[in-house]
């Protein structure tokens, strides 16, 4: 009888020595990492809207070309970081309500006068905290660099899990001025823009790779 509960201590102390090696694994893992690359469902997106005359009409720039890492720690959410770059010159205009040729005269300014994309090829973000704010929702706060002027900036996130990836959109808001541009106006000023762009994302993360 002493040698069965000296025999289902062991067992007992064992399962518990188990957890707790368990438990320490999963705190020292910390945040895991994801890459983040283009993918079908991926897009980034600019959103410039009109005044004036053309008041309700909005520019909708997308960019093909991007890629980030994610390190992500759900239990740790504070722990997590994210940071991207979008190739500049990957710029599409979206526009459908003017012809083509119009949408080529816009594509030009943006890629030409607006981000001129030959002198500075890149925009960049880096979060600098990263918080829970609701079921699967964060707020990211980080550096946005547009024409090498950097800015903070506060993104709204969701996320969720599509397998192993992580699918996650966010959006923001960024002031033109804020990157030394002054909001283009047409028509003696009856046709103007926005000083305020939305930024909206949807990304995805795979992972294994930071």
């Amino acid at each position: 009888m002493q040698r069965s509960s000296r025999s289902l201590s062991m067992t007992v102390l064992r399962r518990l020595a188990l957890t707790a090696l368990a438990t320490a694994a999963t705190a020292l893992a910390g945040p895991q990492p994801y890459s983040i690359q283009p993918h079908s469902n991926a897009h980034f997106e600019l959103r410039a809207y009109k005044t004036g005359l053309m008041s309700g009409k909005k520019h909708v720039f997308r960019f093909d070309r991007f890629e980030g890492r994610l390190a992500f720690d759900p239990e740790h959410v504070k722990d997590s970081s994210v940071a991207f770059t979008v190739d500049s010159d990957s710029i599409v205009c979206l526009d459908d309500w003017v012809g083509e040729k119009d949408r080529g005269k816009i594509l030009d300014e943006a890629r030409g006068n607006m981000l001129a994309v030959k002198k500075f090829p890149q925009m960049r973000f880096e979060s600098t905290s990263f918080e829970p704010a609701g079921a699967d929702a964060y707020k990211v706060t980080g550096h946005l660099t547009i024409r090498d002027k950097t800015q903070d900036v506060t993104v709204s996130l969701k996320m969720h899990r599509e397998g192993e990836a992580l699918l996650f959109d966010g959006e923001s808001v960024v002031s033109l001025t804020d990157y030394g541009l002054k909001p283009p106006s047409a028509a003696f000023g009856m046709i103007g823009t926005k000083n305020e762009m939305d930024v909206s994302f949807a990304l995805r993360a795979e992972p294994g790779k930071e």
